[in-house]
């Protein structure tokens, strides 16, 4: 399983910075972060100062507080990450976004990047020279999950998970919802690739049940990875392109 590092802002002499030092990803490699959301009004104005114009346009147009507040900390959180990771400020970078509003640095380079958060948490990720995907979402009951899991998975996973006892359903639900969605952002298709379109192939040879590949329908595979969450989520992370082969590990990078 894909631990990720622990993120936390701070305002320090009136800047936002992380308190952690950053890591680079290696070549073929990819790293993942976890960021608490905090209730701190001066932290939360530092992520609005940091973002450029679009961005603080879009962070506006949020009715719910939360919504609001998850935005800018995950998106300056993501922008400080990328300035220790270039040497360049963060405020100074600018995205790009593809047909289906997958971000990317304007600039190009190698440096891939995702974001995705849920209840109090964010999840971040960066890889080097492959495509990358991630999702977290908060594991909770709901009364339609019968039918979102018909909706999500194909017709032989639906099988598989109705043949579940009813007390794992909804812990398998999140934990096949997250590789899903993790490899659609991997991919930068969006919703235009339906979930049930893509399913879970054999686990890798050798390799542990918490990394596999998922079948992406005409895109080819991608390798999947569950990510260690907060208690009550599920969080996977995915690599798609040239570089993200079977026989890499993105953690310690390429095997022998």
């Amino acid at each position: 399983m894909m631990i990720p590092d622990l993120l936390t802002l701070r305002r320090l002499d009136g800047r936002l910075s992380l308190a952690e030092g950053t890591t680079v990803p290696g070549k073929g490699q990819a790293r993942a972060w976890t960021l608490a959301f905090a209730d701190d009004a001066r932290i939360e104005q530092a992520c609005f100062e940091l973002l450029s114009t679009d961005e603080r346009e879009r962070a506006g147009r949020f009715a719910a507080a939360n919504a609001y507040r998850h935005f800018v900390q995950a998106r300056a959180a993501l922008r400080l990450l990328l300035g220790q990771c270039l040497d360049r400020a963060p405020e100074a970078l600018a995205f790009d976004y593809g047909a289906y509003g997958k971000p990317v640095l304007k600039e190009g380079g190698r440096l891939h990047f995702n974001i995705a958060h849920s209840g109090g948490y964010a999840l971040l990720a960066l890889a080097d020279g492959v495509d990358v995907g991630a999702d977290i979402e908060q594991c909770r009951l709901t009364s339609d999950m019968d039918a979102l899991a018909a909706m999500v998975f194909s017709a032989c996973e639906h099988e598989a998970w109705l043949s579940l006892a009813p007390q794992a359903r909804m812990r398998a639900f999140f934990e096949s919802w997250t590789a899903k969605e993790a490899v659609v952002k991997a991919v930068g298709r969006g919703l235009g690739l339906g979930l049930p379109e893509v399913e879970l192939g054999a686990p890798m040879e050798g390799a542990p049940d918490d990394e596999f590949r998922m079948k992406a329908a005409g895109l080819g595979e991608c390798r999947v990875f569950r990510v260690q969450a907060p208690e009550g989520y599920a969080a996977a992370l995915a690599l798609w392109g040239q570089g993200s082969t079977m026989g890499s590990d993105p953690v310690r990078g390429p095997t022998p």
